[in-house]
This record gives C-alpha cells, structure tokens and sequence, in this order.
C-alpha cells in the first residue's frame, strides 16, 4: 500500500487549466461587455446633456438678438456676427457666440458625448399670422451622430421638420414662441401706452376753459415745430416732426408718468406719430383729415422688420 504524505501538492492537470482559462475568458468577455455597455449608455447621457445645454444657449441668444435672427430669404442665420447655416458641423469657433449664454465652454457644445461634431440645421424663414400681424422665425435642429459617427436623422428646411433617425440624439428650436412672446409683450406695452396718451388728450381737453376741439391736444406744436391755436401750445408734449419718433424724445415719458423701460421692446424702442400725413392733425394736407376728431399712432417693432401700430383718436368727453 503507497501513502501519500497529506503536504504533498498534486498538479494540475491539462484539463482543469482550460477549465479555468474558459472561465476566466468567460467572465472577461461577461465584464467588458458590461462595461461597455455601461460605457455607451453614460455617454449617451453626455450627448443628451451637451444638446440641452446648446439648445438653452441657442435658444437665450436668439431671444436676446431676435432682431437679427430672420433677415431675410435662405436657411441661416446670424448669431454676434456668426453665420449657421443649414447642415453645419458645429466647431468651438463657430459656437463661441453662445457660450456666453452657457456654463459650458464651446468645443464642449459643439461636440456631442462621443466627441463628434454636433449637426445643425437651419430652416428657411417661416411665418404665422397672428391678429393681422406676420411673425417671422427660424426652426434650428441640433443632432448628434452617437457612437456610428454619421447622422442618419433628415431636416426640411422648408418647414422646420426634423426626422429624428433611431441612433441619433436631437433638440429642436423653435423660433415662434420666442417671438409670439416678444409680440404678446409688445401689444401690452403698446396698448398701455395708447391709453395714457388717449388719456393724456382727454385731460387736456378738459383742462381748457374753451373746451375746443379744434385744437389737437397730441402735441403742443405743429410738423415744423411752430407754435399755433391749433394746438395745444401750453402743453408738454412735442411734435414727432411730421414723422414717428422714438417716445424718449418728445417729452411723452414725462407727462405719462412712464419709464424708459415701458417704451422699450425686446425689438426696439417704440415710436409715437402725431403729426405725419398717416394721422388727422390740423396742418393735414388732405381737408378732410385736418379736422377732429384728431389721432395719433403708436408704432412698435417686431422681428422680421414687422411693426405693431395702434391708432389713438382723441377724446372730447
């Protein structure tokens, strides 16, 4: 009988080795397949992430500069003297302009979380009718390829529509509510300032003993800037010059009570008529137009060289 010594170690044998190494491939195989799964979905993530955070910026930068943003007829647009045009792989240079809107530095937007470029697209000026006035805007799509490396997704510049293809990540921009605001906020603005100055007449009016209505009480001189009877010399309120001036100028602020700030619009300054040939007033070319009731225009830009004009007529009650 042989006794082995219970110290003694038995080797292993060609079978168990391959065991292990099949075991260890296993497992190997099992970690990196996680890990890159866990890989790809985090930068996945980083995409979503780095296009929300464009999309804000962009979308900041064209509320700031909506004056600018639909100068005309083509798919670009111009961002603090940057182009974007339709199908532009974005580059830190080009999106330097809105990292000023962002905590995120411009190579970082424009690169999506696989370090590729981001694609932007541009759609032609498109237009929506709203209480007889034409607003005018852009839609920009923001895609990423992902991890494939190409952009599968499609852009009609014509209406704005993105076709978002599976692999791909996208934002949309879409210009009209920021400009339907800039509207809505427009007409408060100018329906405030209309009835203070319809008001401002009204007092006026009241305010002479003769109670004349043949004197336009919009303004205390005529076109030329000449004091007459037939307007209100005593009042504050000067003449636009025979053609709309900004409301800081002519004394309006002053005798409204408002503030610089009530005249202004996130397009531009509003502007007051009361003595052009588009209002009644008493040196009026046209006969017919030089006698009360007389009017005034308040007149407001929009984007897209639009305007908002709101006609005031005097009253006499």
């Amino acid at each position: 009988m042989r006794c082995l010594h219970p110290n003694r170690q038995r080797g292993v044998s060609a079978l168990e080795v391959i065991v292990a190494v099949l075991v260890v491939g296993l497992l190997s195989a099992a970690v990196m397949g996680s890990y890159g799964a866990y890989l790809d979905q985090s930068q996945k993530e980083e995409t979503r992430t780095r296009l929300r955070q464009l999309k804000l910026a962009i979308t900041e930068a064209y509320r700031r500069e909506v004056l600018t943003v639909s100068p005309g007829s083509g798919n670009a647009v111009v961002f603090g003297g940057v182009t974007l045009a339709n199908g532009t792989a974005a580059t830190g240079a080009l999106l330097q302009p809105f990292a000023t809107y962002s905590s995120v530095n411009a190579s970082q937007l424009a690169h999506d979380g696989f370090n590729q470029p981001v694609r932007v697209f541009v759609s032609n000026e498109l237009t929506q009718t709203v209480s007889g006035v034409t607003l005018r805007y852009r839609v920009i799509g923001l895609v990423a390829a992902s991890r494939n490396g190409t952009v599968e997704s499609t852009f009609n510049a014509t209406n704005g529509t993105l076709a978002v293809a599976e692999d791909d990540v996208a934002e949309v921009i879409n210009g009209y509510p920021i400009v339907r605001e800039v509207l809505d906020d427009t007409a408060k603005r100018v329906e405030r300032l209309a009835n203070a100055y319809q008001s401002y007449f009204q007092i006026r009016y009241l305010a002479n003993p003769a109670r004349s209505i043949a004197i336009d009480y919009f303004a205390n001189s005529d076109p030329s800037g000449s004091a007459s009877p037939s307007w209100d010399e005593s009042g504050t309120v000067q003449t636009s010059g025979g053609a709309p001036a900004d409301a800081t100028t002519v004394g309006l602020l002053a005798a409204l009570g408002l503030a610089p700030a009530d005249v202004t619009t996130a397009a531009g300054p509003i502007q007051i008529d009361n003595s052009s040939t588009d209002v009644n007033h008493p040196n009026h070319p046209t006969p017919a137009r030089s006698l009360p009731p007389y009017t005034a225009r308040v007149i407001a830009p929009l984007p897209g060289g639009e305007q908002l004009v709101r006609t005031v007529s005097g009253s006499y009650h």
